[in-house]
């Protein structure tokens, strides 16, 4: 799925996306994972350990969670520093009490999901699109990345195939 992980990663998320995300990380991820990501000492291969991967609708859903943690967190990351940028303040600026280790904070745990679905990811590799890919093909403006992802994801199928025939 390299192929067409690449060209679905440079395909814009579409705003009905982020509009259907949960309004905080905690949310999108659950109690437990969102535990587990916020710990001290993170361990994502421990974590994918403790989770039910024991069907491929499980996985699937948790691929979701992650994912949909990973964008909200950096979106929050992007808004908070864009606002921050555009009224002229640094990272110390205004009010430092509560600001100071928000921002890190969010790149940090937005870092973390992104380790833990790529960990996953390397665990089930025929593991199927995720609800963002789904809203990435479906929601698509530009026809060039729509014909080079159909095209990928034929061509792995073909290649996947013809690698189990052997």
């Amino acid at each position: 799925m390299a192929i067409n992980s690449g060209v679905l990663a440079e395909m814009e998320i579409p705003d009905t996306y982020f509009e259907s995300l949960p309004k905080s990380g905690k949310a999108c991820l659950g109690r437990i994972m969102y535990h587990y990501i916020t710990a001290k000492h993170f361990s994502p291969d421990y974590l994918l350990d403790c989770l039910d991967l024991s069907s491929e609708y499980t996985t699937l859903e948790i691929a979701n969670r992650i994912e949909a943690a990973t964008h909200f967190w950096c979106q929050n990351y992007q808004k908070k520093h864009l606002i921050r940028a555009r009224n002229g303040k640094s990272s110390w600026g205004g009010k430092v009490k509560g600001f100071v280790g928000e921002i890190p904070k969010r790149k940090l745990l937005a870092k973390r999901a992104e380790v833990l679905m790529h960990n996953l990811r390397l665990r089930f590799p025929g593991l199927p699109q995720t609800a963002l890919d789904v809203n990435k093909i479906q929601y698509n403006k530009d026809v060039g990345h729509a014909i080079v992802e159909s095209y990928s994801r034929v061509t792995e199928s073909l290649a996947f195939q013809h690698n189990g025939k052997n």
